[in-house]
C-alpha cells in the first residue's frame, strides 16, 4: 500500500466521518427544538390548569354561600310558619336595626 492509496482511505474515513457528525448535530438540534416546543406546550397547559382551579375553587365557595343563603331563607320561613308574630318582631327589629347602620 503506497502513500496515496493511503491518503485516500484516509479522505474517505474522514469524509464518512463528517457526514456522520453533521448528521447527529441535525439531529440533536431538530430533538432539542421539538423538546422546547414540547416544554412551552406543556407551561401553555400548566397555566391553563391553574387558572380552572382557580375557577372551580370560586365556583364551590359561590356555591358554599349559595347554599348558607338558603339555609337562612328556609330557617327564616320556618320560623314564620311556627310563630309569625315573632317573626314579624325579628323583622321590625332587624329593619331597626339597619335604619340605624
Amino acid at each position: 500500500m503506497n502513500f496515496l492509496d493511503w491518503m485516500n482511505m484516509n479522505m474517505i474515513i474522514d469524509i464518512a466521518f463528517i457526514v456522520f457528525s453533521v448528521a447527529v448535530t441535525w439531529k440533536l438540534r431538530q430533538h432539542m427544538k421539538i423538546n422546547k416546543e414540547i416544554q412551552k406546550s406543556n407551561e401553555r397547559i400548566e397555566e391553563k390548569l391553574e387558572m380552572h382551579k382557580m375557577a372551580i375553587i370560586e365556583l364551590i365557595q359561590h356555591k358554599e354561600a349559595s347554599i348558607e343563603h338558603a339555609n337562612q331563607i328556609e330557617q327564616k320561613v320556618i320560623d314564620v310558619t311556627k310563630n309569625p308574630q315573632a317573626a314579624r318582631r325579628k323583622l321590625k327589629q332587624s329593619e331597626q336595626y339597619s335604619n340605624i347602620q
